[in-house]
């Protein structure tokens, strides 16, 4: 048997990752992290959104069925 743990990194630490960054492309992935609701579809979304609050230009979005 797999199993599969998985948490949101902080947010301080997505800033820092991302400092210097305008564009961006977000990618989930439809098993492990869409069962533990930490980066499927609504992850995605969501993640979009506060990059889009934060200044940041989201080119594009997609969950890829595995990855």
């Amino acid at each position: 048997m797999i199993r599969s743990i998985t948490r949101p990194k902080p947010e301080a630490e997505l800033d820092r990752l991302l400092e210097g960054l305008t564009r961006l492309f977000v990618i989930g992935c439809g098993t492990c992290v869409t069962l533990t609701n930490t980066g499927g579809v609504d992850q995605v979304n969501a993640m979009s959104e506060r990059l889009l609050k934060k200044g940041k230009m989201v080119v594009g979005r997609t969950v890829v069925p595995v990855a």
